[in-house]
């Protein structure tokens, strides 16, 4: 088993090894590898979506234990002057906290999953395997809440 593969690169399919020839169409090249490839980009995918949803679930749990609906809106009370009501003051230290972690946590995301991009365009450069990060251990180079 291996694989026809479109010279332009756009696609491919399946096809049978029959007495070491493959049954290649006009514009076809053989391979064994291209499925894994592109098996390794959705894995790419599903690891940066699963980390996107993760960090925004960590985001809110956090806001929610300290009894608002979620980080929007604590971080809605983002102000950089006190407020006249000093009462109200706790939400507005609340919300810049909740503002620059949120921030903080984006920033420290995407420079991780660039380091992490960067190090598969290596590995294949080098036809060496790179072993993805899990969500857990994308979230555990998560920042912690200032307050």
């Amino acid at each position: 088993m291996g694989y026809a593969v479109r010279k332009d690169g756009l696609g491919w399919r399946a096809v049978d090894l029959l007495e070491g020839k493959a049954d290649l169409l006009e514009g076809e090249t053989f391979s064994t590898t291209i499925p894994v490839i592109q098996e390794q980009q959705e894995e790419e995918e599903k690891l940066k979506s699963d980390v996107k949803t993760a960090i925004q679930n960590m985001l809110d749990t956090k806001a929610k234990e300290y009894e608002y609906d979620d980080i929007l809106s604590v971080a809605s009370y983002k102000s950089p002057t006190p407020l006249e009501n000093p009462l109200d003051e706790k939400f507005r230290l609340q919300g810049n906290a909740f503002y620059d972690w949120r921030s903080a946590c984006w920033r420290t995301s995407i420079a991780y999953m660039t380091e992490v991009k960067d190090a598969i365009a290596l590995a294949k450069e080098k036809n060496e395997e790179y072993t993805l990060p899990t969500v857990e251990d994308v979230l555990a180079k998560m920042p912690t809440l200032d307050l």
